[in-house]
């Protein structure tokens, strides 16, 4: 009788240890309450990610871990990001480049470079392709050649690539896409654009694009503008074309301008703003995605480049 006593004392006692563990989950040294719903890893030495993904597993009302500088690389924390969303879980952290700090989960951002600043190419910028939720961006007046890192930025409503030296935008198909702004480059080919249903704003002078097809059918285009260097690119026969399409949906369109951004592109004659480009100087001098339908507040009307 007390061997039956005392082995179902054991079995309790074990039960009860177990229970006691399953309110802490320890993390590099640290023990954190299991029932947390965020988490705050910021500044902590992570020094096994294996361990760290079997702590935060065991956690079962997490919902959002911020692993900013904590030495894990950026391949390694996107991985985890991955694992962990199954979980319903947002991993976060920390990105620094050049003379910028961003977060992954930032849903604007901007270098804020005009003609003279100093250019970035896409081996320093391609870091971006980490902030997966990004929706507004501009990356104007830098040196970008290759855009493929903008490949896993699904969620693009607003982006700004002006200026560059990019070739190549079919990775931007199938994205959100309402305003695009990339006069400057070396496009030929806009055949990604065709079922780009979102576009509302459309600047690509400067390129040499002679095939407007892959416009005619695009519900909510408003704004066209698209010139180049070359006389006769597009033709006026692809632009007539292109009119009898979308004439009617349209509130404004340049096909000669060598000024990508004046005739109402920006502003109007009287220097006042346009809605829409008002909304996103404010996106990007905040850091923060506004939707077209945001009514700005008098503060928020800002000239881009101001206090950098």
């Amino acid at each position: 009788m007390k061997k039956v006593i005392l082995t179902a004392f054991l079995m309790l006692l074990i039960l009860l240890v177990s229970a006691a563990q399953a309110d802490t989950v320890t993390i590099a040294g640290k023990e954190y309450d299991a029932s947390l719903e965020t988490l705050d890893l910021s500044r902590v030495a992570i020094p096994n990610v294996n361990k760290l993904e079997e702590a935060l597993c065991a956690m079962p009302n997490l919902t959002y871990v911020d692993l900013s500088s904590t030495g894990l690389s950026n391949e390694v924390l996107a991985a985890l990001r991955e694992r962990m969303a199954e979980h319903g879980v947002k991993i976060v952290w920390t990105l620094r480049f050049d003379a910028y700090t961003i977060r992954t989960d930032a849903t604007a951002f901007s270098t804020l470079h005009s003609t003279g600043d100093r250019r970035l190419g896409q081996a320093v910028l391609g870091v971006l392709r980490y902030c997966t939720d990004l929706k507004a961006l501009d990356l104007g007046h830098n040196y970008i050649t290759d855009a493929s890192f903008l490949e896993p930025l699904t969620q693009l409503r607003v982006l700004i690539l002006s200026d560059n030296r990019i070739k190549d935008l079919s990775m931007l198909a199938g994205k959100p896409l309402q305003y695009l702004e990339a006069f400057n480059n070396g496009l030929t080919d806009i055949s990604w654009l065709e079922d780009c249903e979102t576009l509302i704003d459309l600047n690509l002078c400067l390129n040499h694009i002679t095939d407007l097809s892959p416009l005619y059918q695009l519900p909510n285009l408003k704004r066209v503008y698209i010139s180049s260097y070359k006389a006769n690119e597009p033709s006026k026969a692809a632009i007539d074309e292109f009119l009898s399409w979308q004439q009617e949906n349209l509130e404004i369109w340049n096909f000669t301008s060598q000024y990508p951004t004046l005739y109402g592109w920006r502003e109007d004659s009287h220097g006042v703003g346009h809605p829409r480009y008002e909304i996103i100087k404010a996106m990007f001098k905040e850091g923060v995605y506004y939707d077209f339908n945001y009514v700005l507040r008098e503060d928020q009307y800002v000239h881009l480049f101001k206090n950098k």
